[in-house]
């Protein structure tokens, strides 16, 4: 999360995933600050990895790698999409 925050600076994402880092540090738990973030964005590729998180942290999958996995599939999403849209 210190990296994503790092990277997107400036940016309201940033902004939204500090806050999820400052609620971490403040010991309040990953899943009710991943579920505060989800609430406070309201998008819906915004749930969709809160629950991908969520889910992982229950199964003991390592952070990095469920948010790796979401990336892959939020590219192919977005290709997808877009080849559509090209047809």
């Amino acid at each position: 999360l210190e990296a994503a925050v790092a990277e997107t600076e400036g940016h309201p994402l940033g902004d939204e995933l500090g806050e999820v880092l400052r609620d971490i540090r403040f010991n309040r738990p990953r899943r009710e600050a991943l579920l505060g973030f989800e609430e406070r964005v309201g998008d819906p590729a915004v749930s969709e990895l809160v629950f991908a998180l969520v889910k992982g942290d229950e199964f003991g999958t390592p952070l990095g790698d469920a948010v790796r996995l979401q990336a892959d599939r939020m590219r192919l999403r977005r290709s997808q999409v877009l080849e559509k849209e090209a047809a």
